[in-house]
């Protein structure tokens, strides 16, 4: 694989439609700013998924009425270390803004994506995936006491495990689902953290001596998103060569191998998808035909 560095190297975006959350700043308004740079047409929303599921669906339902074309779904928008909390839909904070916002929002726009096929959906994971736990009895954290970094990392697992569960169900629909990791970047991520953690400090330090910018963390994005030579190889995890050592993006964007080793089970990847189906559905019965069907098929 030649070395990609972005820029020159995203091929001619024009005609192209791309939604990227959280892109009002660091890794999502760097991808932004380099996709219209390659003429793309960009709709950018905030942290629409923090804010619940209506929000979710108002902004969904409104891009469906603007008949507007869409080639790619960003999903990057996410929080880490709040202040602990269950959503009124009964999700924890971390999850409800990682998780199963981006999945809710992915699958009321698969029908307009696969209009526009060859389309793709990308999802940001991260290293942390590794500290990621799945208790299938309450996928949801309705029952946790805190939102603490193994929450977060069981919010980039269950995104690692859906990337592979959807796109098992797209085959064939020119729809292409990608995780990517970006490595160790300076963003905002970490204003929004409880500084009683550890981690909080942990962090700020790594990423104050280590960190790479937005504008290299976001290549990962950035490739799985426009290179031609992805098509049809959804199911992929991308990710900086070096990222276990926290060196920067400097030499590629290449295959990532999750660590966790769910996130490898092809079983536990569809068993995902399904049981988060059912949550969803219960929030709103008439979501997506995608989700409708795996919860009839498991009747």
């Amino acid at each position: 694989m030649p070395l990609w560095y972005g820029g020159d190297d995203i091929p001619d975006q024009s005609g192209r439609t791309v939604i990227i959350t959280g892109g009002t700043s660091g890794l999502g308004l760097s991808t932004a700013k380099s996709l219209t740079s390659r003429g793309a047409q960009v709709v950018i929303t905030g942290r629409s998924s923090a804010k619940g599921e209506k929000a979710v669906k108002e902004f969904a339902d409104d891009y469906k009425r603007s008949g507007r074309k869409l080639h790619c779904l960003v999903n990057n928008a996410g929080t880490a270390l709040p202040p602990h909390s269950i959503t009124e839909n009964g999700f924890e904070l971390t999850l409800a803004s990682n998780y199963f916002g981006p999945v809710y929002l992915t699958n009321l726009l698969l029908d307009v994506l696969k209009a526009n096929a060859p389309s793709r959906v990308v999802y940001e994971a991260s290293l942390l995936e590794q500290w990621g736990k799945v208790n299938w009895d309450d996928l949801g954290g309705k029952f946790s006491k805190t939102s603490d970094m193994g929450m977060y990392g069981t919010s980039k697992l269950y995104l690692l495990m859906m990337s592979q569960g959807l796109q098992q169900r797209l085959q064939g629909s020119g729809v292409d689902v990608f995780a990517v990791q970006p490595g160790l970047t300076s963003t905002s991520l970490y204003s929004g953290m409880q500084k009683t953690f550890l981690f909080y400090w942990f962090f700020v330090t790594m990423t104050f001596f280590l960190g790479q910018s937005p504008e290299r963390g976001c290549l990962s994005l950035l490739y799985c998103a426009t290179a031609p030579e992805l098509e049809g190889k959804g199911g992929s995890y991308w990710g900086p060569r070096y990222f276990k050592l926290f060196i920067p993006n400097l030499f590629n964007t290449d295959p990532c191998y999750a660590q966790h080793k769910l996130a490898n089970n092809s079983e536990a990847c569809s068993r995902l998808f399904t049981e988060t189906a059912k949550l969803l559905a219960k929030q709103d019965p008439a979501t997506d035909a995608l989700l409708r069907d795996a919860v009839e098929n498991e009747e």
